[in-house]
């Protein structure tokens, strides 16, 4: 049977040749991206992606890149994706690609470009001059697992209610295998081992519970346990719950890439924990079964531990459609998708395979289709949390976020910013953003000299910044209405 002709990118100067093998193809100068332009300090971090239909037509998407997407010299725009043809020139930053079209049976792909050297850290200053409030007023909570009450706060920001519709709402299903032949365990069997693994995520804010998520255990010895960034995001304090334990335990963060939507948290008493083994994607394949465990909200007003099951409806791919639509979401580089159903709550908690190994960590959910949900693939888990484990941030500074947009911030009656901003929902004490005097409510429109207004634009900025890193932030003071901006140095955790 004849086969569809594969697209091939020929690199001008250097005559590298890619073979674009998959449907959805990232070009930029991230070493994630599918092709790395490392080398190339003309293109941005995610520059453009190329995308396959189901007729087997190419086209290239612009992604909102500093310099542009261009093809054959005109300019690709964001909502009008190109059509590639044979001897089309792709021009990415400085680099120059040629497409062609050739047989599966001569697909070769050749070694991505080095890696780009890291940012620079920022030469540290002394903290410019900034009054210090007496009260600051509260701001509402980012989003991170089930709401609850809390007095006249709200765990996220009711004008973000329509921006959450595609994403960050708390994912907890993955699949369960029934008990079977040649030795296959029993899901009973799997789920009794898992429970252990995973916990309740609580988050507090003044003394109060604001919300919970889910989270399963990295190390039991040092009590380390993993959950999504966007549970402890818009909270102070943290508390983790143990099955079979009626009383909660103290954690303390320990390191947070929210780029990645990935945190460490640690408590000291390790009781009753095990740590969750953790399987590789290689391991499994489209249509396998898996289950998803945690603490979603229900009909009882208990926290207690539920299973949910499904399929491998996707072993890996990139989420990032819902980055181009809502200014909260970034690029998610490898996810698992799955049909398995989810509930607010669900976000962080451990998706297992039928030998009850770590395949994903639940993160996202689709509103805007059917049984479409994801969970942060276990090789991208591999890939960042030892470094967090050893107390290293990944783009974190110690304050959360979320993303507001400028038609919010013209309706809250903010002055014109020229875009929008990132609403500051929490600042952990002893971080950098603490003692630089980033304050709840405070507005970023800045960072490391990049315009900051949405979620990928902060990525992007604080791609390659590492712990301990200075790096200028700008921020416009809410104490003083959005009035007084001030360039702060903060080092970075």
């Amino acid at each position: 049977m004849a086969t569809e002709p594969k697209l091939t990118l020929l690199q001008a100067h250097d005559g590298t040749l890619t073979v674009v093998d998959s449907a959805v193809f990232e070009i930029g100068r991230d070493f994630s991206c599918d092709l790395c332009l490392g080398e190339d300090p003309e293109a941005s971090m995610l520059h453009a992606r190329i995308t396959r239909d189901a007729a087997g037509v190419y086209r290239v998407h612009d992604l909102e890149s500093d310099n542009g997407t261009w093809v054959n010299g005109e300019r690709v725009h964001l909502p009008a994706p190109v059509e590639l043809s044979e001897g089309d020139e792709i021009r990415i930053g400085s680099t120059r690609i040629t497409v062609g079209f050739r047989g599966e049976e001569q697909s070769t792909v050749a070694p991505a470009p080095s890696q780009s050297a890291p940012i620079p850290a920022t030469a540290a200053a002394s903290k410019p001059p900034r009054p210090v409030p007496g009260g600051k007023p509260g701001a509402a909570s980012a989003a991170g697992g089930q709401a609850a009450e809390a007095g006249k706060r709200s765990k996220r920001n009711p004008l973000l209610v329509g921006a959450v519709a595609l994403g960050l709402v708390l994912l907890g299903v993955l699949i369960a295998q029934g008990g079977g032949s040649d030795g296959t365990r029993s899901t009973s069997d799997l789920v009794a081992e898992a429970r252990p693994s995973t916990v309740l995520v609580i988050s507090n804010t003044g003394g109060e519970r604001v919300g919970n998520g889910s989270g399963w255990v990295y190390d039991a010895g040092k009590g380390l346990i993993v959950t999504n960034s966007h549970v402890i995001d818009g909270a102070d304090r943290f508390e983790i719950g143990v099955d079979g334990d009626p009383d909660l335990r103290t954690a303390k963060v320990v390191g947070v890439a929210p780029c990645d939507d990935l945190a460490v948290l640690k408590v000291s008493n390790t009781d009753g924990l095990r740590t969750m083994p953790l399987g590789s994607q290689s391991d499994i394949q489209q249509g396998d079964r898996l289950l998803t465990l945690g603490y979603p909200g229900n009909g009882t007003t208990e926290d207690e531990i539920q299973v949910t099951d499904g399929v491998v409806s996707v072993v890996k791919t990139r989420a990032d459609e819902a980055a181009l639509s809502d200014p909260d979401f970034a690029v998610y580089p490898n996810v698992v998708q799955t049909d398995a159903a989810i509930n607010g709550g669900n976000s962080g908690g451990p998706s297992i395979s039928e030998d009850g190994k770590l395949i994903g960590v639940n993160t996202l959910a689709s509103l805007q289709t059917q049984n479409q949900n994801f969970a942060i693939g276990v090789d991208r888990v591999k890939e960042l949390v030892p470094t967090l484990a050893a107390g290293e941030s990944l783009g974190w500074a110690g304050f959360g976020f979320i993303a507001i947009p400028p038609g919010q911030l013209a309706n809250a009656g903010i002055p014109d910013l020229g875009g929008g901003a990132l609403l500051v929902t929490s600042v952990l004490s002893g971080t950098g953003a603490d003692k630089e005097k980033i304050f709840v409510d405070d507005l970023i429109t800045g960072v490391d000299g990049k315009f900051v207004e949405n979620r990928r634009q902060y990525c992007d900025a604080v791609r390659g910044v590492k712990s301990g890193d200075v790096v200028p932030v700008q921020v416009l003071d809410s104490v003083s209405g959005y009035v007084d901006y001030y360039d702060l140095k903060i080092p970075f955790e």
